[in-house]
């Protein structure tokens, strides 16, 4: 499918909250592949649905540069939504983001709080320059606390310092750089945690194998991208590995 981009918003340096004049249904957590032709293909979490496909950009490859040289009215090809979105829980519920690993929480806050969920929001950035507002991307929180490495917004210091007990959550949401996310699963009982996992994906739908997990063989395409914490402790790559594109394994770093 193919729509205009509607509006461009710059809400942190070197990231953009785009919205796309398509209409879809998608569960929070599942992603669209977006084709810049010429360039190829990248995969976008879908930040929110209503009045459009949201989507938070942030600058980082040759796709994406692309995608940032666009204005308002030019045709962004996509196609999906894909993969496994978070299990929604009523309760009290945790969303812990880092960076712009907040984009799959608008959508996954709208619906949360139509089960009338009690929702905590914990953001970690780097600095100012990289703090995004959630209200800029639309997410909604009763409770909201915010951590930046050189203390210029917020708590000085990692997202995960202010983490501190949350055992009484009902569920723990989870988004961003994957040692923030091992670091998490120490925490937080892992049977009670969903993380949405990224890595770089070609096909999207589960047949090129670009985003396997060893030793499950797991497709985060297509198994996830959201995944209970227990089965994430039992992949050997989380947290350690990432595949480049011609599949070897690279340390994360």
């Amino acid at each position: 499918m193919k729509g205009r981009i509607r509006k461009v918003d710059e809400v942190a340096e070197g990231v953009r909250r785009i919205v796309v004049d398509i209409h879809l249904k998608a569960d929070p957590g599942q992603f669209v592949m977006v084709w810049v032709p010429g360039v190829g293909e990248a995969p976008f979490s879908v930040s929110d649905i209503e009045n459009g496909l949201q989507l938070v950009v942030a600058l980082r490859g040759s796709v994406t540069r692309k995608i940032f040289s666009m204005s308002e009215g030019d045709v962004l090809p996509v196609r999906g939504p894909y993969g496994k979105g978070f299990t929604l829980v009523k309760g009290t519920v945790a969303l812990v983001g880092g960076g712009y690993g907040l984009a799959p929480f608008p959508l996954l806050s709208k619906r949360l709080k139509d089960l009338d969920s009690h929702i905590t929001l914990l953001l970690g950035f780097k600095g100012s320059k990289n703090y995004i507002d959630p209200q800029k991307v639309g997410i909604l929180a009763d409770d909201f606390i915010v951590a930046t490495e050189d203390g210029s917004v917020g708590f000085k210091g990692l997202v995960t310092e202010i983490l501190e007990d949350l055992s009484g959550y009902d569920m723990v949401y989870a988004c961003g750089p994957e040692r923030m996310a091992v670091e998490l699963l120490r925490i937080v009982n892992p049977s009670k945690v969903e993380i949405s996992v990224e890595r770089l994906m070609r096909c999207g739908i589960g047949v090129c194998g670009s985003c396997v997990l060893d030793p499950l063989g797991l497709r985060v395409c297509s198994d996830g991208p959201v995944f209970r914490g227990d089965v994430l402790l039992r992949i050997e790559d989380f947290g350690r590995f990432w595949r480049g594109w011609d599949g070897r394994k690279e340390e994360i770093r």
